[in-house]
């Protein structure tokens, strides 16, 4: 798709793989002021092979704006995904803000990259989130192999961005909740992340 507004959503989805919303090889989407409570990624970008979909969605995802929505997961995936499934050239020019997120159980986060194929993830920024909970990861950004891989070559990530989040934690955190930030290879890496006003 190219030019698409998702506005005053509100989704429940209770079984087990309900993605919020997937912008798949799409370009200039605005999504805002959503309630999104799902049993997986409440918002994920990808670019997929048709083998799993009915069209080749293997396209540069860029110019992606989500504001002013309030989000929550049940036991699985995360707040604000991109990725796995990343078989395209660019990810990039991606915004995030202005949002709650309420809770994220299970083995998910709430930000993620996740590039487990050749793109390069750039130009993302995250301001303004406020979360009530989360449990596992609060972060997780990778450059990996995953059984969602499609492809044997790998890309980077680069010019991440934080600004003005505030995380609301308590005592089952402590010891238990993590952030991870890592590359492949020296080739494959993560790099350029900033943090400002960031504050737990």
């Amino acid at each position: 798709c190219d030019g698409i507004v998702c506005r005053n959503l509100m989704e429940l989805g209770l079984p087990l793989s309900t993605d919020g919303i997937d912008v798949c090889g799409s370009r200039n989407i605005l999504i805002e002021d959503c309630l999104i409570k799902c049993n997986d990624d409440c918002v994920v970008l990808k670019a997929l092979p048709h083998r799993y979909a009915t069209i080749d969605w293997r396209r540069d995802v860029e110019h992606v704006v989500v504001r002013r929505c309030i989000f929550s997961t049940i036991r699985n995936g995360c707040t604000f995904e991109i990725g796995h499934e990343l078989g395209t050239d660019s990810v990039r020019d991606i915004l995030f803000e202005d949002c709650d997120v309420l809770n994220v159980n299970g083995f998910g986060s709430v930000f993620s990259i996740q590039n487990t194929d050749h793109a390069h993830v750039r130009d993302v920024l995250y301001r303004k989130i406020r979360i009530e909970h989360c449990f596992e990861k609060l972060l997780n950004l990778r450059v990996m192999d995953s059984r969602f891989s499609h492809e044997r070559a790998k890309g980077k990530v680069s010019g991440i961005r934080f600004e003005s989040i505030e995380w609301t934690t308590f005592s089952y955190n402590l010891g238990y909740t993590v952030s991870i930030i890592g590359g492949l290879d020296e080739e494959h890496k993560v790099e350029d992340v900033t943090f400002e006003d960031f504050r737990i």
